[in-house]
């Protein structure tokens, strides 16, 4: 729903514009926290579990493409909030 949203920015005045940017910064953010404790977790259970480490190792490693993605993202929407003010 809020690519959606942001796929017609242009169709809502600056108030909703700034809402919807907003709302998707919140939903980032969110998601962003989740993959950076699940990427702890993992660093925890390769010690817990060496018998998996690997398994974690690799776990860690996808986490930290969504955490990369994830700040990727808050880069461009606050960019986008920044130059509607």
């Amino acid at each position: 729903m809020i690519h959606f949203k942001l796929r017609s920015l242009d169709s809502v005045d600056l108030t909703e514009q700034l809402r919807i940017l907003a709302e998707f910064q919140a939903f980032i953010e969110k998601d962003l926290a989740f993959y950076q404790t699940a990427q702890e977790d993992m660093a925890e259970l390769q010690a817990r579990f060496p018998e998996n480490a690997e398994r974690f190792r690799i776990l860690a490693e996808a986490y930290e493409l969504d955490i990369q993605i994830a700040k990727t993202k808050l880069i461009w929407i606050k960019k986008q909030i920044a130059d509607r003010k």
